[in-house]
């Protein structure tokens, strides 16, 4: 059962209250010294920092999930402070020092554009949403 953020998920396991959780890659990477033993890694290829935790398609389970960092801004956001923005976040992806600490945490220091952002978004929503009644019907 999933509760709370990472840090209250990896109390949790600790605590011997939860037998499982899921965890963003990071927080894995993050935890990785406490002994946190990960099983399952819903990533298209094996992490690099955690390299012996194999990925679901390779367990024959063709679920991936992509951990992304998605910025947004309040809508209606004036399109110049959004370039702004979206200018400051290419140049820092840009930056060695930048993208190792990203890398670091097992993220992909690359940026998306918008309009990829929000093709992937749409994709998102739309595979999403056909679950919703029956996980509705589930909790019920």
């Amino acid at each position: 059962m999933q509760v709370g953020g990472g840090a209250k998920r990896y109390q949790s396991l600790l605590g011997g209250h939860t037998d499982t959780a899921m965890f963003a890659t990071q927080e894995l990477v993050q935890f990785k010294e406490s002994g946190l033993k990960p099983v399952i890694m819903l990533t298209e290829e094996r992490v690099p920092e955690l390299p012996d935790v194999p990925t679901a398609k390779e367990l024959g389970i063709d679920v991936v999930v992509p951990s992304q960092r998605i910025w947004l801004a309040p809508k209606g956001a004036p399109e110049d402070r959004l370039e702004l923005l979206r200018d400051a976040f290419r140049q820092a992806m840009a930056q060695e020092e930048v993208a190792q600490q990203l890398r670091d945490f097992g993220l992909n220091p690359t940026f998306v554009e918008p309009d990829v952002v929000k093709a992937q978004l749409e994709e998102a929503l739309a595979e999403t949403l056909p679950l919703v009644p029956a996980a509705r019907q589930a909790v019920q």
